[in-house]
């Protein structure tokens, strides 16, 4: 069901996909490239690839906020 409603999204290098703090309510599956996590104060906090996701939190905690 999470899935019916998915689409393909294609980002350009530098692109940002959410902001830290923002109440974002998507799981991104890389199928390609890589995604650098960051945030203001701790700098790169990691790095994900293919076939790794993003953003479960979102569906796992009530009120849930990018950190």
């Amino acid at each position: 069901m999470i899935f019916q409603k998915g689409a393909i999204m294609r980002l350009k290098s530098a692109q940002v996909l959410f902001k830290e703090g923002s109440q974002d309510l998507l799981i991104y599956i890389i199928l390609s490239g890589k995604i650098i996590i960051r945030n203001n104060d701790q700098g790169i906090l990691g790095v994900i690839g293919p076939t790794e996701s993003i953003g479960e939190e979102s569906y796992l905690v009530i009120s849930y906020r990018c950190r």
